[in-house]
């Protein structure tokens, strides 16, 4: 079965990359030697600017207002109606990345979430495989699937009218904190994205929504479905850890990523 978003690197080449990337990592561990040290992402007076804002989010009284203006309700659903287009399926949404990190290139996290998604779709072509019968009944299969679609869907569910409504401001000024609550979207978001439009800092936007998008999945789908489970079984952990060196191949090979920010992408894991 064909593989998409191969880009022409062989399989065979790949998974032993995979295996060098192991020992490579088993040896660090097993000699005790220690990843370089990385710059911090922001400095110490924006962090204490951050931090203040973030504090005051958490305390301040939570807008409840749904009352909007027949120009902003049509913004509304007309975020509603691509973000549901773009996310039916995994190459709608690699596709959808791809092309707002190409519009917008400053939001680095939408290059990032474009290999994630792309690399999903790799392990869910793997699954539909025939390679995959012998080591796991259909069934199994079709629960690792529904996993990766559930967990890529949501992300995408999330993080893309954070994007469109960001896009936008830059075309007409937009009060964000307005929007995200209409989109279920965290609260921590709000002085983040309004950071990033006062003084654009890719790295931080970066960080902040891995963070959140992680924190979106261990409460809206880990703890309220089963799909929990699925992330203690080795054999999940095996692919996962798979994964994770696919893209640290991927982000090395590519400029787009700033160097500070692949660096924290691929560095070697901290010794336990």
């Amino acid at each position: 079965m064909q593989r998409p978003f191969l880009d022409g690197y062989a399989y065979n080449d790949r998974k032993t990359f995979v295996v060098k990337c192991m020992l490579s990592q088993y040896l660090q561990k097993l000699l005790g030697k220690h990843p370089a040290k990385t710059k911090p992402i922001i400095d110490a007076e924006r962090f204490d600017t951050l931090k203040s804002r973030l504090q005051k989010e958490l305390f301040q009284p939570f807008d409840e207002s749904k009352a909007f203006f027949p120009e902003e309700a049509a913004l509304i659903k007309s975020i509603r109606t691509e973000t549901a287009a773009l996310n039916r399926n995994n190459i709608t949404r690699t596709q959808a990345y791809l092309a707002f990190y190409n519009r917008n290139p400053e939001v680095h996290w939408a290059f990032l979430a474009h290999m994630v998604s792309r690399n999903g779709g790799y392990h869910m072509t793997d699954l539909k495989s025939s390679n995959m019968t012998h080591l796991l009944d259909r069934a199994e299969r079709q629960k690792f699937f529904l996993f990766l679609e559930r967990a890529n869907s949501a992300i995408f569910a999330d993080a893309f009218p954070q994007l469109l409504l960001y896009e936008h401001s830059k075309q007409k000024e937009l009060p964000l904190r307005r929007y995200l609550p209409v989109f279920r979207i965290s609260r921590f978001m709000a002085p983040i994205w309004e950071s990033f439009i006062e003084e654009p800092h890719s790295p931080l936007l970066t960080t902040a929504l891995i963070i959140n998008e992680q924190r979106m999945l261990q409460e809206r789908i880990l703890k309220r479905t089963r799909h929990g489970e699925i992330l203690r079984r080795l054999d999940f952990q095996l692919r996962l850890h798979e994964s994770d060196l696919s893209l640290c191949k991927q982000a090395k090979r590519t400029s787009f990523l700033d160097r500070t920010y692949r660096r924290t992408l691929c560095r070697p894991e901290t010794a336990h």
